[in-house]
């Protein structure tokens, strides 16, 4: 795969997760009223889910020595798409206002989204490894 062929498909898939983020926010906060950190750290865990789906459905778990070229074209989609769909940015500014603002929260926030983020790659990796 070329270098152009790699950086298109970074774009198109950070694009697409970027957008189905907007979406899904846009959708659960303005119409159901549900605080938008809640629906970041629903779609961090949809995400975390998705990645570990993915991941475990390969025959061999890929090498993550940060050399995103060696990996194939749809690799690099998913692990894009991914990237765009989870908010690790907006989630660390959530919970730095959180923490100023509303302890609490920050705390469920904080631990609930790492904790679990980490389980939802679990259980996709199991889920896949009986599937695949």
């Amino acid at each position: 795969m070329t270098e152009s062929e790699t950086i298109i498909f970074v774009i198109l898939g950070g694009a697409l997760g970027s957008v189905a983020r907007y979406l899904t926010q846009a959708l659960f906060s303005q119409q159901r009223k549900i605080p938008g950190w809640v629906v970041i750290g629903g779609v961090n865990f949809a995400g975390c889910l998705l990645i570990g789906l993915l991941t475990g459905s390969l025959e061999e778990l890929p090498h993550m020595n940060g050399d995103v070229g060696a990996l194939s074209g749809g690799t690099i989609l998913w692990v894009s798409f991914c990237g765009g769909l989870t908010t690790f940015s907006t989630f660390s500014l959530d919970n730095f206002l959180l923490m100023h603002h509303h302890r609490g929260q920050f705390a469920l926030n904080f631990f609930g989204s790492l904790v679990g983020g980490w389980g939802m790659v679990l259980i996709g990796l199991l889920v896949a490894q009986e599937i695949f």
